[in-house]
């Protein structure tokens, strides 16, 4: 359980991944290093013993009286003089390999050349184990020897090796010294990794601190620069806090105006109650009225306070289609007996709303419900989208209503026809949650006859939409 607390530090994985990253690295770089360090020496090892080679050739001749190849001068390199030193030399005739010269170092043996076909001219490089199991670097060559006094053209193969121990022990030595240097220089990388990372996890660090304060009360938003990396995040969570504190001041709000819208009711029911004067039927009368009026607030302020709820919350959708033949389904059951035609027109069917399902049927229900009830025989509904807005158009074929009269039935309580049933709720609710979404709402006559409604709302995808 600790060693999984300690792998979920940030600091740690990060540390860790880190010092991996750097320990892989320098490993790669030390062996690439001693690789190239390696291969370059080989080379000037093997340029050297090539120089070495062309210098023997040149002194290659023919002894006149003889007919016998020879060294017109014996190379004076000391180490070709001394038996077993790692530094020969051979001559060998071609077609048998026999040798006919070799330097004094060979002693009595030879270099163990591999046997193969090879042009006049042409150099070959080849590691071998020489005398002594010395391991030698040897590099060879087919030469034609044209002299008066042979009669065809002598071919021979000259020869020259080193002992690759030179190059083995400069090897170590670059590889110890690289070892060193490297080693100082992931100390210098873990330091430097150190800071960096303190440095980088610093603002995290701020923001932690950030966050205790903003828990205990001492701050009430997240303040400070931060990286661009961070302050997105930063101002996200802002956002929500302030998202949050609007929260609990319209829940405020509304419970302090429900309280308010109560209180008359209340007090006249207690006054009622109190009254010995009282008529059984008046009281009752009273205690109706009272009633109705309580519960017409708590129902606006219900709907407003669940309305507000479910706006807060993001990523809400809703299929139009659904809704609104749903709505049809529910009305023609409500209203049988006048056998209304209802005309459906959306384009395209795939209209998303966003927003809350249970809200979009409050705001069609009402719309439609209203319509229905004064329509005589058909109601009719157009939904298209414009740009990030979805348009619903809802006629009916009824009286309409009054221009001057059309604001103050979109307030709540307020009725166009006393006469009718009805709480005068509902069309204040579908101002108050279209307002909410940051649409619109507007009543104007219909081609029918009657009254026709305007209602745009946001859009799935229309990341505008403000929260309220």
């Amino acid at each position: 359980m600790k060693r999984l607390m300690l792998w979920s530090s940030l600091r740690t994985r990060l540390t860790v991944v880190s010092l991996l990253a750097v320990a892989v690295i320098l490993a790669v770089a030390h062996q690439a290093f001693t690789s190239m360090f390696y291969g370059h020496v080989r080379a000037q090892f093997r340029e050297d013993l090539t120089m070495r080679l062309d210098h023997l050739t040149a002194r290659l001749t023919v002894n006149p009286a003889t007919q016998r190849i020879e060294l017109s001068a014996i190379p004076s390199d000391t180490r070709l003089h001394t038996p077993y030193s790692g530094w020969y030399w051979q001559v060998q005739t071609n077609e048998t390999g026999s040798v006919l010269l070799r330097s004094r170092s060979l002693w009595d043996s030879e270099m163990p050349l591999p046997r193969d076909f090879l042009q006049p001219g042409v150099l070959q490089t080849h590691e071998i184990i020489g005398p002594n199991s010395q391991h030698l670097l040897a590099v060879e060559r087919v030469v034609q020897i044209e002299d008066p006094s042979l009669a065809q053209p002598a071919m021979v193969r000259v020869s020259i090796g080193g002992d690759l121990s030179f190059v083995q022990e400069a090897t170590a030595e670059f590889h110890r010294t690289t070892l060193i240097y490297l080693s100082f220089l992931g100390v210098l990388l873990v330091i430097v990794l150190i800071v960096q990372l303190r440095i980088g996890l610093a603002p995290l660090r701020h923001l932690a601190q950030s966050l205790t304060q903003l828990r205990r009360g001492e701050q009430s938003r997240i303040e400070g620069a931060y990286p661009a990396e961070i302050q997105p995040l930063v101002q996200e969570f802002n956002a929500v806090l302030e998202s949050n504190e609007q929260m609990i001041e319209r829940a405020r709000r509304q419970s302090g105006n429900l309280a308010h819208a109560i209180k008359t009711p209340l007090a006249v029911l207690s006054a009622a109650a109190a009254d010995s004067r009282q008529t059984e039927q008046k009281l009752r009368t009273a205690i109706a009225t009272q009633v109705d009026t309580l519960n017409r607030q708590v129902s606006w302020h219900l709907a407003r306070a669940r309305a507000s709820a479910s706006i807060a919350v993001p990523g809400r959708t809703t299929q139009l289609h659904e809704v609104i033949h749903g709505v049809v389904n529910v009305m023609k059951r409500a209203y049988t007996e006048k056998n209304l035609r209802f005309d459906l027109t959306m384009a395209p069917q795939s209209l998303i709303f966003a927003g809350e399902k249970q809200d979009l049927q409050e705001i069609i229900g009402n719309l439609m419900d209203n319509a229905s009830k004064w329509a005589k025989q058909i109601v009719r509904v157009r939904a298209a989208q414009i740009g990030h807005q979805i348009e619903i158009l809802i006629e009916d074929d009824g009286p309409g209503i009054a221009e001057h009269l059309r604001n103050n039935v979109m307030k709540h309580g307020v009725r166009a026809d006393e006469l009718q049933p009805g709480t005068g709720l509902g069309l204040g609710i579908v101002s108050d949650l279209v307002s909410m979404y940051r649409g619109s709402i507007s009543l104007d006559t219909s081609s029918l006859g009657g009254l026709k409604v305007c209602l745009r709302l946001p859009a799935f995808g229309d990341v505008s939409r403000a929260q309220s």
